[in-house]
């Protein structure tokens, strides 16, 4: 009986560390409610000299968004869902050359990021279009999945 009882135990803690595994590697695949998986960044002045910044970020479940008019903050958080394919358009993101364009300069400048959680935990930044003004470069992904992320933040971000 003693053997059998053994024997359970082995297979039981087996399987646990089989379901525990199987568990942290889907959760190093779903993006994280406390950091955001898509971000927004712009920058800009006007003729008379009129600095205005904005700062969009989407979580999982909700959206913040951080501007500044020459020194006056304002700062919003609403809820939201963002689901579906999200994580493969990310991925579809990632794995597209970026292509780089040297242009005018100018006084707006913008940053379009993703965050890809890799499997061991880590997040790596998955750039979706920015515009230097102070260069000129543009950085565009013209991958379908880019163009998705971008399409949203621009929506949701306003």
């Amino acid at each position: 009986m003693i053997r059998n009882e053994k024997s359970l135990l082995v297979i039981v803690l087996s399987l646990a560390i089989v379901v525990v595994a199987t568990a942290t590697a889907a959760m190093a695949q779903t993006p994280s409610p406390t950091l955001p998986t898509l971000v927004r960044q712009t920058y800009s002045q006007s003729p008379n000299g009129v600095v205005r910044t904005s700062d969009c970020s989407i979580y999982t479940d909700r959206i913040t968004v951080l501007k500044s008019i020459d020194g006056v903050s304002i700062e919003e958080t609403r809820a939201l869902s963002l689901g579906g394919l999200v994580a493969d358009k990310i991925a579809e993101a990632a794995a597209t050359p970026l292509v780089l364009d040297k242009g005018s300069l100018f006084d707006f400048s913008y940053f379009t990021y993703a965050f890809k959680t890799l499997a061991n935990g880590t997040r790596e930044r998955v750039t979706l279009g920015s515009f230097d003004g102070a260069t000129g470069i543009e950085t565009s992904n013209p991958s379908r999945g880019a163009t998705v992320l971008r399409e949203i933040l621009n929506a949701n971000c306003e």
